[in-house]
């Protein structure tokens, strides 16, 4: 399918009054007509966690991080027995739900990869196919306890198959990215505890690193900047290249965002 990565969803930081959540989602949902998609799953998963120690049938107990499902009301039935009978027959042999822990892309279902039997019960509830969307928020601080990190997992079930979901995918990659964020964002508002992300101690900001950023994230130029905290263009462009590389940022706009993510910017 049209592969979108973690990256590509970056959430920054957020900027809309809180909605309900259910209200969020049945919004996201409508904003992506088209697209089959009924019901979603969003599950934080541990970044230092193994498949080893996520076996499906105490996937409760092992990832305490918080968990939201939101379903159609026309699917909500037919969902919560899909799901229960998934549960309770195929998840342990499922490749996919491996994938599903380990994810930095986006997959769709992959019923050869799946026990003899799962396509019947999707067929039998109503639904053709899930969508495994994996939002992070980039690579992690060294930590000495990798648990403190999460990842976010997003989960669809459509009642489209893989290939007209691959299609509608081609040509709508973009807007379905710009909802996801803009659904991420909203979330961020309503659940920091979500996307909260512990500094580690050894990450020393200095002083003038962090006037530069807010200043950058403000839309100054380098120029402007430079004048503002009275360095060189030279000396404000070290700064940034040093908190890019803390950070592992791509270029400034993603700094901005691995900087909101971190704490480092607050609103």
């Amino acid at each position: 399918m049209t592969q979108f990565s973690s990256n590509e969803l970056a959430f920054v930081a957020p900027c809309l009054q809180p909605e309900p959540l259910e209200s969020l989602f049945d919004l996201f949902l409508s904003r992506v007509d088209g697209s089959g998609l009924v019901s979603m799953n969003l599950r934080s998963v541990p970044a230092g966690s193994s498949t080893d120690d996520l076996l499906p049938f105490f996937v409760d107990d092992t990832i305490s991080g918080p968990r939201f499902d939101f379903t159609h009301s026309e699917y909500v039935e037919t969902v919560d027995a899909f799901n229960a009978e998934y549960m309770k027959s195929f998840a342990a042999d499922d490749l996919n739900f491996l994938q599903y822990i380990n994810a930095r892309q986006s997959f769709l279902y992959n019923f050869g990869a799946a026990p003899k039997g799962t396509h019947k019960n999707y067929v039998q509830h109503g639904l053709k196919t899930t969508l495994v969307v994996p939002v992070s928020g980039g690579t992690r601080v060294e930590t000495h306890n990798p648990q403190d990190f999460w990842q976010l997992r997003f989960s669809f079930h459509s009642v489209l198959g893989n290939r007209e979901l691959e299609r509608w995918f081609s040509t709508r990659k973009q807007h379905f990215c710009r909802e996801m964020r803009q659904l991420c964002i909203e979330l961020k508002a309503l659940h920091s505890e979500l996307f909260s992300v512990p500094v580690s101690p050894s990450l020393h900001i200095h002083d003038h690193a962090l006037v530069i950023m807010k200043l950058l994230a403000a839309g100054y130029s380098t120029k402007v900047i430079a004048d503002k905290v009275e360095l060189s263009e030279k000396g404000v462009e070290y700064h940034l290249n040093t908190m890019r590389q803390k950070l592992n940022a791509k270029n400034r706009t993603h700094l901005i965002s691995q900087a909101y993510l971190y704490g480092i910017l607050t609103n």
